[in-house]
């Protein structure tokens, strides 16, 4: 467990006894400070960090380092200047991968707080809010974080926001990294996030079972290009046995910045997903003996057979 400065500017000791843990990087963070006003899960200990929630939701930037850790803005700036302000250092390796690697970022985020929910929707930025990174002033669009690369510099770099109050808790922080293509990510889930076929194969059969089916027409067509799948996904909270085309998926959340389910609609990111290779066998099957697709649906009992129409 990481002890660390919360959300809120205090510190949070290992010994501390209303902590929330990061379950990927072990940060931790006060009770109150993750939870907000909501006291419906007293029990709770684990969850995701801001920060780490940012990665999740958003793949196609794989963040390297932190450079000003996530913070709540007051509700009012400072009464006689009208504005907060604050910096975080940059030393000269960093401003010489920007240079030298082209492709290496640093954004300013700021998200309406509530962590536990956060999706492409909470990248917000407050109304009536100037923003000035080393005196230059920048735009910002919602559900959009801040590219500040250019402005960069070695050393101290200062960060400004003028604003006359806020109603809502919003969370700034500043981060270093890298875009992921789609065919890198279509890479990873392939190579290290597979079940066996036979895993899959008892996957199908037993939510057959629990929905009281024998058997179930499964179709092989995605569901956003209405065409055979080429690797069959699901998300791992999915409860039906349909799949959809990881690559469709990717490039329309790509395009969308939106990680749901084609067919039960609910949030599944990039992190939830398996390739159903029950499921790919049988399509690659198909592929390999020439086969007609017959319709482009298969018949699966319980026992996982592939059953004649």
């Amino acid at each position: 467990m990481k002890s660390g400065v919360c959300i809120c500017m205090k510190k949070v000791n290992q010994d501390d006894i209303d902590v929330v843990k990061c379950e990927v990087c072990a940060m931790t963070m006060h009770f109150k400070c993750y939870m907000g006003n909501d006291d419906s899960n007293l029990e709770l200990t684990e969850g995701l960090c801001i920060t780490c929630t940012v990665n999740k939701i958003n793949p196609f930037e794989s963040v390297e380092s932190i450079y000003l850790n996530p913070v709540i803005m007051p509700k009012k700036p400072d009464l006689k200047t009208g504005k907060i302000s604050g910096s975080f250092i940059l030393i000269e390796d960093i401003i010489k991968k920007i240079k030298t690697e082209g492709n290496y970022k640093i954004f300013l985020y700021s998200v309406l707080h509530d962590t536990r929910f956060l999706t492409e929707k909470n990248y917000l930025w407050p109304e009536g809010f100037d923003i000035f990174f080393n005196n230059h002033k920048l735009k910002h669009t919602n559900f959009e974080p801040i590219d500040i690369t250019r402005f960069a510099r070695v050393n101290s770099n200062s960060l400004e926001f003028q604003y006359k109050q806020i109603y809502k808790d919003y969370v700034l922080f500043v981060l270093g990294s890298k875009p992921v293509t789609p065919k890198e990510l279509y890479e990873t889930l392939e190579q290290y996030r597979q079940y066996s076929v036979e895993e899959c194969k008892q996957m199908i059969c037993t939510m057959l079972e629990n929905c009281g089916i024998e058997k179930e027409n499964i179709s092989l067509k995605c569901t956003f290009s209405a065409g055979i799948m080429n690797t069959p996904v699901r998300g791992k909270l999915c409860q039906h046995i349909n799949c959809f085309d990881l690559n469709n998926y990717i490039t329309y959340a790509k395009s969308t910045r939106k990680w749901r389910c084609p067919i039960c609609k609910n949030l599944t990111y990039f992190k939830d997903l398996y390739i159903d290779t029950f499921i790919k066998s049988i399509i690659d099957e198909f592929r390999n003996n020439k086969k007609d697709f017959d319709s482009y649906s298969i018949i699966i009992d319980r026992e996982g057979n592939q059953l004649c129409k």
